[in-house]
């Protein structure tokens, strides 16, 4: 899948297929072959994707200080923390436990504790705002165009416009800003 990814320059494909295989190397202790994948994600661009590559900075990150590596791991969790500091609670939790776990790498149990809990708030905060939610609006509008574009067809007028704007959305944001796809066929019988 990932070299597919690669192939069609998907980057979200490359950053979440990537993370996932990273992490799951490492999880198992292969961390030369996780830092091999990891690597070979950020040399495909995905840092363009900034707030989208958090996730997969910390994961690296995690494995290089596995590995003994703190001096790429702090590295890694800093540009996690960088890219992180303007986005969601959700996305700050990441950088909060990569200083955690350098902290307690260190043995300053207390600096840990500090950025824990830090990382528990930013959970909380996520969960009470709802995590992401301009993509929770974005996935409501679209399932209730899917389960409902019967009754819109009978509106010539409204249908058209949402038409429009659907499709607008999916070229521009989906298609420009994340470089991903649709299944055609829902695009092509919607």
């Amino acid at each position: 899948a990932l070299d597919a990814f690669q192939a069609s320059g998907d980057l979200w494909g490359i950053v979440n297929a990537s993370d996932i295989l990273g992490h799951s190397l490492a999880a198992v202790g292969d961390y030369e072959a996780a830092r091999e994948v990891y690597e070979r994600a950020l040399g495909a661009g995905v840092r363009d994707l900034h707030a989208e590559t958090v996730p997969l900075l910390y994961h690296y990150g995690l494995s290089r200080l596995r590995a003994d590596d703190v001096e790429a791991a702090t590295r890694l969790f800093d540009e996690c923390r960088r890219l992180a500091e303007r986005e969601s609670p959700f996305l700050r939790w990441h950088a909060a436990m990569g200083q955690a776990q350098l902290a307690r790498r260190a043995g300053d149990d207390e600096e840990a504790t500090r950025h824990f809990e830090a990382a528990l708030a930013f959970v909380r905060e996520a969960i009470a705002g709802g995590l992401d939610n301009r993509m929770v609006r974005v996935a409501i509008v679209v399932t209730l165009i899917f389960f409902f574009q019967n009754a819109l067809v009978r509106r010539p007028r409204f249908y058209t416009w949402v038409r429009r704007s659907y499709l607008l959305f999916i070229l521009v944001w989906l298609g420009w800003y994340a470089k991903a796809q649709l299944s055609v066929v829902n695009v092509l019988t919607f």
